[in-house]
């Protein structure tokens, strides 16, 4: 009588444990490839720039910059559009801000998502910036260097 006390009182905490692990799953999404956008090309009154997620990493493979970042909330449809003000820092080699900026239609819902993001950055291919250019991503510690030949 006792083993089987113990034996289902195991079961309902095991039940509880892994009901409760299985609601905390991370939410993995992915993103077409976008081009960055040249912001004195376009109208940027409505955009928000104030940010609502954390990038993991980010790397620059070939033309393409890849993203990876991280949200709560993944209710609704969310969307990230890459900015570069148009200017080009003075220096050696030349440099260039990019905001990225989170667009969602609710924000809603409790569990974590990790979202992976790929912009085309061969705009910046131009013989005007050198043989290479130095790019920045706001909210990220690393810089990119992207040769342009």
């Amino acid at each position: 009588m006792k083993n089987n006390v113990s034996i289902f009182l195991f079961v309902l905490i095991f039940s509880i444990t892994s009901s409760c692990q299985t609601g905390n799953k991370t939410i993995n999404l992915f993103q077409q490839k976008k081009e960055l956008i040249n912001a004195r090309t376009v109208d940027i009154k409505e955009v928000d720039f104030e940010p609502d997620f954390t990038i993991l990493n980010a790397e620059i493979i070939g033309d393409v910059l890849k993203i990876d970042v991280s949200f709560t909330g993944e209710k609704g449809d969310h969307d990230f559009d890459l900015f570069w003000n148009g200017s080009i820092m003075k220096s050696l080699p030349p440099k260039a801000m990019l905001h990225l900026v989170h667009k969602k239609t609710s924000d809603k819902g409790k569990k974590e998502v990790v979202m992976n993001l790929e912009f085309d950055i061969s705009m910046f291919k131009r013989k005007e910036y050198g043989d290479t250019i130095i790019l920045l991503l706001e909210g990220f510690e690393q810089q990119f260097r992207y040769s342009i030949k």
